[in-house]
């Protein structure tokens, strides 16, 4: 996870750098770890939403393969 998100401020920092480089190094550098920042945040909230859906699916996994038997079950003829 700590690799991800250093990841994303590289890239992040990196992308602001060439956007803002037409306005001058100073401003480029300046704001390369807003950018970086922005992005890691982007991205532990996209991890973080990952990581909660993946913990439903798993209880609602469990709920549904327990009511199985349940409605395979051959309706009674009288």
């Amino acid at each position: 996870m700590v690799i991800v998100l250093m990841l994303a401020a590289w890239v992040g920092g990196l992308i602001t750098a060439i956007a803002l480089w037409p306005f001058g190094w100073l401003i480029a550098l300046a704001g390369a770890p807003f950018g970086g920042s922005a992005l890691v945040l982007i991205v532990s909230v996209l991890v973080a939403l990952r990581d909660a859906y993946a913990e439903k699916a798993r209880s609602n996994q469990h709920l549904s393969t327990s009511t199985l038997p349940l409605i395979r079950q051959r309706p009674r003829s009288y």
